[in-house]
């Protein structure tokens, strides 16, 4: 009789196992987005027998105007699809539709009562989409655009919250509007910020630091002192509050004496997307002006190994300095620089370069990006891999100085052979300006110092002082055409 019931329970088991292996494989197919004719508006995905419910929004922009919206659920499968469909809906050729999937599996049923939509079942969804209409839908016609059936083969790419294929597209972004569902405007005073840049980054009413223009990303950093209620004297004794929207550790600073207030407004996006290993890509155009860099970072979304200096690792895809001449030219911009940073202490576990023969990487877009798995991080631009770097005998912190192998190396214990990076991280998109990245033996093409002395107590205010030859150089803001991320 116990051989009987063990056999039972084993039958039980494998049938579940078989059940569960066929709901989490389930991927969620490209979904048909559809403009009928005269007005409406339809969005279908093929039938799938483990299918319970299906919730789709759809925000609609014209010319980056809000236009409407849709959001609905669909429980009832309809001629071999789950299908939304209305009639009211106003769209047009050029209609750029951001959409969201949510799809329910048989397993449990969903809860309605919750206002945020908790699901007490297996359930799968998309990130922010988007489609821009091209033609106009009859409103008879059901068929949809022919698509090839692609098979989701494994991948080691892991997604915070979703599941993906390899080869698949996992984030991505156009900048045809500023997207704030995928991306969260920072907000702060980077004064724990351990290269100590001279701003702060501030969602402005006006977007004049940070705005989608002609499907472009353009981050361009003001003066403090420009904006309204502030004057080049109140940097000495006026408050700069942002706690209403801050999104950082310090949110209020005051000058006083010596120590002024931050005199540059910057911009900066952080992914609400993370993940880990994977293909970023990048096109973009270097900003032009003296002590402008770039942020096109990977930073830790769980900061596993700490918080301070970057204990928890940051990946700099690109930085390419704004200057055009200084006496050591590795810091202008005919250079490429990137790194895998596991600690702002100690040196990058690689800091390669790459100079641009004849001209700068500013002068045009570049493609740059980086391919992180478990055994290596590779930096390329345009296609072509131009820094790489393997963990030795003990990981990544092999390569760590004998000073760092202390207090430091402590940290990863525990960590992978790839640690600090074998945890979850995110995309960082911003300009700084200034602070520790630029040595103090820097001089400009007319024999000028650096104005500012690092970690120096008057470094910001020597800064600032030296405005009127720094702040005419700022001819090219940082420009950004898409990011893309792949799954490996």
């Amino acid at each position: 009789m116990n051989n009987v019931r063990t056999a039972i329970v084993f039958i039980v088991l494998i049938l579940q196992e078989i059940y569960t292996q066929n709901v989490t494989d389930y991927v969620i197919p490209e979904i048909t987005i559809q403009a009928l004719k005269p007005k409406g508006f339809r969005a279908f995905i093929p039938a799938d027998p483990r299918i319970n419910l299906l919730h789709i929004e759809a925000n609609f922009y014209d010319s980056l105007q809000f236009v409407g919206s849709v959001r609905e659920f669909v429980t009832t499968e309809t001629n071999g699809r789950w299908m939304y469909e209305d009639r009211v809906s106003q769209l047009k050729v050029g209609t750029v539709v951001v959409y969201y999937v949510f799809v329910a599996l048989r397993r449990g049923e969903p809860d309605y009562s919750n206002q945020f939509l908790a699901y007490a079942v297996n359930g799968y969804a998309t990130g922010g989409k988007q489609h821009k209409i091209t033609e106009l839908q009859d409103p008879d016609d059901y068929s949809a655009p022919s698509t090839v059936q692609i098979e989701c083969r494994p991948t080691i790419t892991r997604i915070h919250g979703g599941a993906a294929c390899a080869g698949q597209t996992i984030f991505e972004d156009d900048f045809d509007v500023l997207r704030e569902d995928l991306w969260q405007i920072d907000q702060y005073i980077p004064k724990d910020h351990p290269e100590h840049p001279f701003i702060s980054y501030q969602k402005l009413p006006s977007d004049s630091v940070l705005k989608v223009e002609s499907g472009t990303l353009k981050i361009q950093p003001i003066l403090q002192q420009d904006l309204p209620g502030f004057t080049n004297n109140s940097l000495f004794s006026k408050v700069l509050d942002l706690h209403d929207e801050c999104t950082g550790s310090v949110c209020i600073t005051k000058g006083s004496g010596l120590e002024i207030l931050p005199p540059v407004v910057s911009g900066r996006l952080s992914s609400k997307f993370s993940f880990i290993y994977g293909i970023v890509e990048i096109r973009a155009k270097m900003p032009i002006g003296d002590w402008l860099y770039p942020e096109l970072f990977l930073e830790s979304l769980t900061k596993k190994y700490g918080s301070t200096n970057y204990a928890s690792g940051v990946l700099k895809i690109a930085t390419v300095f704004g200057n055009k001449q200084l006496n050591e030219p590795l810091y202008t911009n005919k250079f490429l620089r990137g790194m895998a940073l596991t600690n702002s202490v100690c040196k990058p576990v690689r800091d390669d370069t790459k100079e641009y023969i004849n001209g700068t990487w500013s002068d045009d877009f570049h493609v740059f990006s980086v391919k992180w798995t478990p055994s290596s991080i590779e930096l390329s631009v345009d296609g072509q891999i131009w820094s790489r770097v393997r963990p030795g005998k003990y990981g990544l912190r092999s390569w760590m100085p004998i000073y760092c192998r202390d207090k430091w190396l402590k940290l990863l214990n525990g960590g992978g052979k790839m640690a600090p990076f074998d945890h979850y991280f995110y995309l960082s998109l911003g300009l700084s300006v200034g602070g520790t990245e630029f040595p103090d033996s820097l001089k400009t093409s007319d024999g000028r110092p650096k104005p500012w002395i690092n970690l120096h107590r008057k470094a910001t205010l020597n800064f600032w002082k030296d405005e009127s030859n720094w702040h005419p150089t700022w001819i090219q803001p940082l420009l950004i055409d898409y990011v893309k991320i792949k799954a490996l």
